[in-house]
């Protein structure tokens, strides 16, 4: 018997416990960008699109011209967040999903100041060895 108002007692303190279920928030809502900006932006940057809910970079980035970081950055900020997205990524990609990301002018990128989950295709990696 003890055992199982043991069990009632933590049952009713976890529930007691979890936070409220919160909805989600789609940041790309609209098919815009909206709710995101480049980072470090004058008004020159660009390369992002949104169509049918999905985000698409087709820019080119500065390791190949030289333009400059063309990260997004979400307009608002989160200190406690679930993610959910899926991903395709064309051959040769290199890209992720940060976190924590300053916009200070001492910083040229934000992998420089925040977390990275990488996105890649693997393939990158199967190059014959010199």
């Amino acid at each position: 018997m003890k055992k199982i108002t043991l069990f009632l007692a933590t049952a009713a303190l976890v529930l007691a416990c979890t936070p409220k279920e919160a909805e989600w928030e789609n940041l790309l809502e609209g098919n815009n960008l909206d709710k995101w900006h480049y980072f470090q932006d004058t008004g020159h940057k660009t390369g992002w699109i949104v169509e049918n809910d999905v985000l698409t970079f087709n820019g080119v980035s500065d390791l190949e011209a030289g333009t400059g970081d063309a990260s997004l950055i979400s307009n608002a900020s989160y200190g406690n967040f679930e993610i959910k997205f899926d991903w395709k990524v064309s051959p040769g990609a290199n890209s992720g999903f940060m976190w924590g990301v300053s916009e200070d002018p001492s910083f040229l990128y934000p992998y420089q100041t925040g977390m990275e989950i990488q996105i890649l295709d693997p393939g990158i990696y199967d190059q014959p060895e010199n």
